[in-house]
């Protein structure tokens, strides 16, 4: 992976009691800007949901900026920093992932996975001279379930490679951290994430709504934003499509997906790699161009009953 260009990831310092808790250091957002502009490519539709940074955001973190930094107390209450809270960060997606159209039209499998291993990347020289900044975690996910694939989508591993999301820390002490309304991807833990291949040897999820908890065979249930929860609770969060399947199973899932048409656009130019393909939707739309006529009989997807399982490498 492109770890030299991710370091945006650990650009994020700690909130501190002294300034207002959404100021970002002027060290931090002037490095910040200076990325944003070479690597970011932002969604056409700047919902607020889709630029939340979350743990498969991190794994994206090339093209993430860091905008705001609060904590999110277990209560969900938000107040200064204090031992033992989530500081919770936000920033803009790699890819747009907050519908079902969004998935099919990017991603290239959905699978239900499993943290099967995780460790501490250290942070950059520059922030252990600040005494402050981000540890991430590099994890490796078991693929146990592929829910939905699309058509001619590259062939998904039994495992994956990813960052995810770790710790802020200032000092000796460290908070853990978490995207806005995302899980942090903990072991033992079960998740269900649209997985697009960026390159030949870098899988990861389309952005901040592209995993789900799945435990128990029941989506929403489990962990999120580093605490525990259930169908029904803290919904305002959610994504639109997490929002539609909150408590269903993932063969609800899976027939929402195969239900649903991609963007004609991103169909148009499904051969392109999926950073590519939104490039080149965003091109034509911002020049105006007429949107291919949808096809109604096209299938967007393969899958075999609930899921296919993937063995292990």
């Amino acid at each position: 992976m492109r770890k030299d260009v991710m370091k945006i990831r650990r650009l994020l310092s700690p909130a501190d009691p002294a300034r207002s808790i959404a100021e970002v250091p002027a060290h931090v957002d002037e490095r910040i800007t200076r990325m944003e502009n070479q690597v970011v490519r932002r969604p056409r539709v700047d919902r607020a949901r889709r630029r939340r940074l979350a743990a498969g955001v991190v794994a994206a973190a090339a093209s993430v900026a860091v905008t705001v930094v609060v904590v999110r107390t277990s209560d969900g209450g938000d107040e200064p920093p204090k031992a033992g809270g989530v500081v919770v960060g936000q920033g803009k997606d790699r890819l747009p992932s907050d519908t079902a159209t969004d998935w099919v039209s990017y991603a290239d499998h959905v699978a239900v996975v499993r943290l099967a291993k995780d460790s501490e990347v250290p942070p950059s020289a520059e922030e252990e001279r600040a005494g402050e900044g981000m540890i991430v975690r590099e994890g490796t996910l078991t693929v146990e379930r592929v829910l939905w694939s699309r058509e001619q989508a590259p062939a998904l591993p039994g495992q994956v490679t990813m960052d995810l999301a770790g710790w802020v820390f200032k000092g000796d002490s460290r908070r853990e951290f978490a995207g806005e309304g995302s899980p942090r991807v903990e072991p033992g833990r079960t998740y269900i994430m649209a997985l697009a291949r960026y390159s030949p040897d870098e899988w990861g999820p389309l952005g901040s709504d592209a995993t789900l908890p799945y435990e128990n065979g029941t989506i929403g249930k489990g962990e999120s934003q580093g605490t525990p929860r259930t169908p029904g609770q803290r919904t305002d969060e959610l994504s639109t499509l997490e929002r539609e399947v909150d408590g269903d199973s993932g063969a609800a899932l899976t027939a929402i997906l195969r239900g649903t048409r991609p963007d004609p656009l991103a169909e148009k130019y499904a051969g392109l790699p999926p950073e590519e393909r939104f490039e080149k939707v965003e091109e034509v739309q911002n020049a105006g161009q007429d949107e291919p006529d949808p096809d109604d009989g096209v299938d967007t997807g393969t899958v075999d009953g609930e899921g296919d399982d993937v063995p292990e490498d």
